[in-house]
């Protein structure tokens, strides 16, 4: 597997191209709610939704901007060794269709968990798909990470590309509840329930577009 490898100049690089990147090419960015109120205690997984190429520079831009957990994002293997600097602000691989590479990437997953102000990103669904796919089939390896881990919180994330009568569309992100790993490992539906819940609660909110920020607010 590709461990990540934080750099300090790849990251500062990274900030400052995903701001021009953004900005240039969405009206808005608006935070929905507030992200969730944690034990100081707690390492994170993370958990968005996966329906688009801006994916992963939203995530990244809202949990740079949002919490000082260090965060690592889990990716393919064959993406990240097509996007290598990747690994130099925190993505490590993973290769589904190796045995030994899986059970690699899980060792090191709960390594990193193992330390508390750690997060780690997890693409639940596995695969990109439309935005509006329902029903929706999530993968179970977060409870193999999550196995004796009690002081994770797996925490859903939902994004969503809105469009209005702006020439560029807005991006929308919301936080859903936080769940303790040992309950998710227990019964896996509640995670589903709670992941899908919060995309509905997004898609809910366009109505009225009530928000705690505005990202590209001058």
């Amino acid at each position: 597997m590709i461990k990540a490898k934080n750099n300090y100049w790849a990251r500062m690089l990274f900030d400052f191209y995903i701001a021009r990147l953004l900005q240039k090419n969405f009206s808005h960015f608006y935070l929905l709610n507030n992200f969730p109120v944690l034990d100081s205690n707690d390492s994170i997984i993370l958990t968005p939704n996966h329906f688009s190429w801006w994916d992963g520079f939203f995530i990244d831009w809202i949990l740079q901007h949002e919490t000082k957990y260090q965060i690592k994002l889990m990716m393919l293997q064959e993406q990240l060794k097509q996007y290598w600097f990747f690994k130099y602000v925190g993505a490590f691989s993973i290769e589904p269709g190796n045995p030994a590479s899986i059970k690699e990437t899980i060792d090191y997953t709960r390594s990193l968990l193992n330390n508390e102000g750690n997060g780690i990103i997890i693409y639940p669904q596995g695969k990109l798909e439309p935005y509006e796919k329902r029903p929706m089939q999530l993968k179970e390896g977060i409870k193999l990470i999550s196995k004796q881990k009690d002081n994770t919180a797996i925490i859903p994330v939902g994004f969503k590309i809105h469009y209005s009568e702006e020439k560029n569309p807005s991006i929308l992100c919301r936080f859903g509840e936080p769940l303790l790993a040992k309950i998710i490992v227990k019964d896996f539906s509640l995670f589903t329930e709670a992941f899908i819940n919060n995309l509905n609660l997004i898609d809910a909110s366009v109505w009225k577009l009530n928000f705690v920020k505005d990202y590209f607010s001058k």
